[in-house]
């Protein structure tokens, strides 16, 4: 790996950017087809703080391939349900059962607001 790049493997994805819009891209993309990338995005553009349209594409394609959606990780549908059942069957403070069921307060109070919204909406559909 003497002239600095690295191997790539069909499932990596290769970047090449020229910093002014009269230069050529030809020599890198050339490079990271030989490295074996599969997918290369390109940028064009002058100065370093611009966006980078290309480096993004590139960003959300490799955590594509490593099965990486983005966003906080939704709690299981079931742990919200089973904490609904336990809220309104029992005596118990919101507080109490999100601590006994491992759901953040936040998420129960959204999942109880989007089931009670459900159900009126199914309720009014019914009357119909």
């Amino acid at each position: 790996m003497s002239d600095g790049i690295s191997k790539c493997s069909p499932s990596r994805v290769g970047y090449a950017r020229v910093s002014s819009i009269s230069q050529n891209l030809d020599s890198q993309i050339d490079a990271l087809k030989t490295a074996g990338c599969g997918k290369i995005f390109t940028d064009k553009m002058t100065g370093s703080r611009m966006n980078s349209p290309g480096w993004e594409a590139a960003g959300r394609a490799a955590a594509k391939a490593r099965g990486k959606r983005g966003g906080r990780p939704r709690p299981h549908i079931e742990k919200c349900e089973n904490a609904r059942i336990l809220y309104e069957n029992s005596d118990k403070t919101a507080a109490e059962v999100c601590e006994q069921t491992g759901v953040g307060r936040r998420t129960f109070f959204s999942y109880l607001l989007q089931c009670r919204k459900e159900s009126s909406e199914q309720a009014e559909a019914e009357s119909y």
